[in-house]
């Protein structure tokens, strides 16, 4: 029998000619952009080291000072919240951990977050971290009320929600006048823009109409 013979087909591929494609415009930020970057930088520069925390190793369910040399790694976190006590910082750690707990599991994140608001209120002492320990408290807890009021499924639980995120906000209020109080001294503060005295002795404080030359 003869042999089958297979045909063989010799097929060109034509290839499209493209043009190449256009190089991307570099990006060059606007003054204004450029103005903003410095002055970021410029504060990130100024603001104080502040070690994070991390789950401690092992068994224990613990926490412990992200940083090569534990014993540093604490006295800057007690720097970046105004304290020079180990105990206050090693309690207002616990209380933070213990208040961002997911399934009474430390939330790591959560934790360094609480502690970065401390250490923006910049407390100045003792009384100040602890206020400002209790702001963190108050603001983490707000939040966690606003996102149940967004998800309220009746006017009840949108009523119920609604009233405690209202007196969370006013109690955060009530804690920022405090601290603003407490910083000034409680001192009140007048204020003396125009004294004029006039024929007889008479001294009259106020505002001056240029025009009249009298007391409005």
């Amino acid at each position: 029998m003869p042999k089958s013979s297979t045909a063989r087909t010799n097929e060109t591929k034509v290839v499209p000619i493209t043009s190449a494609p256009t190089p991307a415009k570099k990006y060059e930020p606007s003054p204004k952009e450029l103005a903003s970057i410095e002055a970021y930088s410029a504060k990130k520069k100024a603001r104080k080291p502040r070690p994070r925390m991390k789950p401690m190793e092992g068994d224990n369910a613990g926490l412990s000072i992200n940083h090569p040399q534990p014993q540093d790694g604490w006295m800057l976190l007690m720097e970046s919240i105004g304290t020079t006590d180990v105990e206050i910082t090693k309690l207002i750690t616990q209380q933070l951990g213990e208040i961002t707990q997911d399934n009474r599991k430390f939330d790591i994140q959560k934790l360094n977050y609480a502690l970065a608001l401390v250490q923006a209120v910049e407390p100045r002492d003792e009384m100040e971290t602890m206020l400002a320990t209790q702001m963190a408290a108050i603001h983490l807890a707000t939040m966690v009320q606003a996102r149940r009021l967004q998800g309220a499924e009746s006017v009840q639980q949108a009523e119920a929600n609604s009233k405690s995120l209202n007196a969370l906000a006013r109690t955060f209020a009530q804690q920022m006048e405090t601290l603003k109080k407490y910083r000034g001294g409680n001192q009140q503060k007048v204020v003396v823009e125009h004294v004029h005295v006039y024929s007889g002795g008479q001294a009259v404080v106020g505002a001056v109409n240029a025009k009249e030359g009298a007391p409005a």
